[in-house]
């Protein structure tokens, strides 16, 4: 069965979006300080507030979970875009969660750039996601 030209764009930028997830969560799981260290760097570079390390690892549990099941979403809906379109709004729900999450971290909680990095990086998956499924919509 042929595609449509939005729906092969929405393809080709979930399926780039599935290794970028999938590489994402391998640096989470196994090089959290790394990580932590790389946006503290980038922290100090702009005058923002340094996060501190976790010390406790129950976040990753979590994030893991989150970071496989949007990478199997984006994956599933790689291999066949018609069959799993509807797969997609729980990518973006995910995407403008974690936004607002980490601008409310930002706001509410702590100054922290870690937190702000969550909104500068998801918010624009969200965006750029958005837009092509609905193209597919239309």
């Amino acid at each position: 069965m042929e595609i449509s030209k939005e729906e092969n764009s929405l393809k080709i930028v979930l399926g780039i979006l599935a290794i970028v997830f999938l590489v994402t969560d391998l640096v989470l799981v196994f090089a959290t300080p790394l990580l932590f260290n790389l946006i503290n760097i980038s922290a100090e570079l702009i005058g923002a507030g340094k996060t501190p390390l976790p010390v406790e690892k129950f976040h990753l549990a979590l994030t893991n979970s989150m970071m496989l099941m949007i990478t199997y979403i984006s994956y599933m809906v790689w291999k066949d875009v018609k069959k799993n379109l509807n797969m997609v709004p729980v990518l973006m729900l995910s995407k403008i969660v974690s936004s607002a999450s980490g601008l409310l971290l930002f706001f509410f909680s702590a100054r922290y750039f870690a937190y702000l990095v969550l909104a500068i990086t998801d918010f624009p998956l969200f965006v750029i996601v958005y837009i092509l499924y609905k193209r597919v919509r239309r």
